[in-house]
C-alpha cells in the first residue's frame, strides 16, 4: 500500500556548493586568526615597555625608556 521512503544522496552541485562554503568560512577564520596573533603581538610589546617603565611611541614603533639619571 504504501511504498517505502529511500533516502537520496545529495546532487554534486549541492556538495560543491557546501565545499565551498565551508572553504570560505576556514578561510575566514584563518585570516581572523592571523589577525588576531599580529594584533596581539604588538600589544605584548607595548605592555612589556610599559612595564619596564618605558613610554611606547607608535609611529616609530620603539620603546623609551623614562629612567633618566640626575646626576
Amino acid at each position: 500500500m504504501f511504498s517505502k521512503y529511500q533516502k537520496q544522496g545529495a546532487p554534486p552541485w549541492q556538495r560543491k556548493l557546501v565545499l565551498l562554503i565551508a572553504s570560505l568560512f576556514a578561510a575566514t577564520l584563518l585570516m581572523f586568526m592571523v589577525w588576531a596573533v599580529i594584533l596581539s603581538m604588538q600589544w605584548f610589546q607595548v605592555d612589556r615597555c610599559l612595564d619596564r617603565g618605558g613610554s611606547y611611541n607608535y609611529d616609530s614603533g620603539e620603546c623609551r625608556d623614562s629612567i633618566e639619571s640626575d646626576d
